[in-house]
């Protein structure tokens, strides 16, 4: 796991095109530099890297915060492990490495959802993850 948190150097310098750290593998189609982006009872604002839930506010590492970005992002599709890679570690997923699955799984903690009956982020096998898309009422 020592090769996850030194890939992801916590740089604050955003690429305006995706919001996300500059790099050289960045799409620049994922989202937005800046502002806030909310579904059902989760609120991201990306300026202040800051998650609310139910009007509560989460904490996060950076990594975990670009991973729910990107899931917000794209709710209701499936975001591929590769995509996570790219976006959040700036590197190619190996098939092989538990990087993104570890943040995934302490995101889903601290947002308090439950993998075997999740509420938000749903995992599609040998796929990726989807942000389940709040139901209207």
């Amino acid at each position: 796991m020592e090769i996850c948190e030194t890939m992801n150097d916590g740089s604050t310098s955003l690429d305006p095109a995706t919001g996300f750290p500059a790099g050289p593998s960045r799409s620049p189609s994922i989202g937005p530099a800046t502002g806030s982006l909310e579904t059902g009872r989760l609120s991201l604002d990306l300026s202040r890297r800051s998650v609310w839930l139910n009007g509560q506010q989460i904490d996060l590492t950076d990594a975990e915060f670009d991973v729910l970005w990107c899931l917000v992002l794209r709710s209701g599709q499936v975001v591929t492990r590769d995509e996570l890679y790219q976006q959040v570690l700036k590197t190619e997923y190996d098939g092989l490495d538990r990087c993104i699955d570890l943040r995934v799984s302490r995101l889903r903690k601290k947002l308090g959802d439950n993998a075997r009956s999740p509420r938000i982020i749903r995992s599609v096998r040998s796929e990726g993850y989807i942000l389940i898309p709040p139901v209207d009422d």
